[in-house]
């Protein structure tokens, strides 16, 4: 007899913090005086109201930080400009003071009412990673203020001749790729208008490497682009010779860099004086806008 009456209150008081969690106190106290097993099966499956309560009052009053939030403070960063794009390359959205709390849900949520669509359809991707909805920008985002690596944490010292120029884009890449075969293709741009690719390498000895892929590709030494400085190891810090060649459009391989020091820089000018880099072509535009994509080779 006792014991069924400690199982029977056991069972009372389980099912009453069950209705508690689900914040129905009324259900709780109608167990506790009545042992009301209906109340219970009316509750169960429903969601733990007071779990999801205490979660979102814990977020609100204990915000966390952002993964990333330390290499925002180290850079003294507070805003950048976040710039998204479809697969075609066309551009979405453009939002220019994004912080590193911003959720990635403001975007998509932007994106939704462009698109006319649902927001599980959105999906925001930075390289190959597809950013949470519930996460934050700066649980993937970090600036890129003087960085010039990817997987680095090596920095430019300075930019030379490329520094001050509106029209100048910087191909961020990732030094890993130093090891790709100067006989294959490391990085591969998609060129959609006319642009001056510009190849900055770490030092004469870089160049040794890969003269063969440079002359039989008609890239040309510049006499009029002073180097960039870059730290690193082993021998940092960097700076060395620029080649560059004008292209129209379509796929142009970029090789291998097969070489210890490091891969070369790669630099853009989207809006490039053509008549200056092709002689005889007086049709060439003085000025032109273009896009650029980006692909890696596997």
């Amino acid at each position: 007899m006792m014991q069924r009456q400690l199982d029977g209150l056991c069972r009372r008081l389980g099912a009453a913090g069950c209705a508690l969690l689900h914040c129905r106190p009324r259900a709780a106290w109608q167990i506790l005086l009545r042992g009301n097993a209906d109340e219970v099966h009316r509750i169960e499956g429903r969601p733990l109201l007071l779990l999801d309560k205490a979660a979102r009052l814990r977020d609100k009053v204990c915000k966390r930080a952002p993964v990333l939030q330390e290499q925002w403070d180290q850079l003294g960063v507070e805003t950048v400009c976040v710039v998204v794009r479809g697969i075609s390359g066309e551009i979405i959205l453009e939002e220019p003071e994004i912080r590193s709390r911003t959720p990635v849900k403001h975007l998509v949520t932007k994106i939704r009412a462009m698109a006319d669509t649902e927001a599980e359809l959105v999906q925001i991707c930075l390289g190959t990673t597809v950013l949470k909805h519930c996460a934050m920008l700066g649980d993937y985002l970090v600036p890129a203020r003087d960085k010039s690596m990817l997987d680095r944490s090596y920095r430019f010292i300075s930019l030379g001749s490329f520094a001050d120029k509106p029209s100048m884009r910087y191909v961020m890449t990732s030094n890993d790729d130093k090891g790709t075969p100067s006989d294959e293709a490391m990085w591969r741009l998609n060129v959609r208008m006319p642009v001056i690719v510009y190849l900055n390498f770490r030092s004469e000895m870089h160049v040794r490497y890969v003269r063969k892929w440079l002359q039989t590709g008609d890239w040309t030494r510049s006499t009029q682009m002073e180097s960039t400085v870059t730290s690193g190891i082993p021998n940092g810090p960097y700076s060395g010779p620029v080649f560059f060649k004008a292209v129209s459009n379509g796929l142009l391989d970029l090789r291998g860099s097969d070489c210890g020091e490091g891969t070369y820089f790669v630099f853009i000018d989207i809006e490039p004086d053509l008549v200056s880099y092709i002689p005889g072509d007086t049709t060439a535009p003085g000025r032109v806008s273009c896009e650029v994509r980006t692909e890696l080779v596997n």
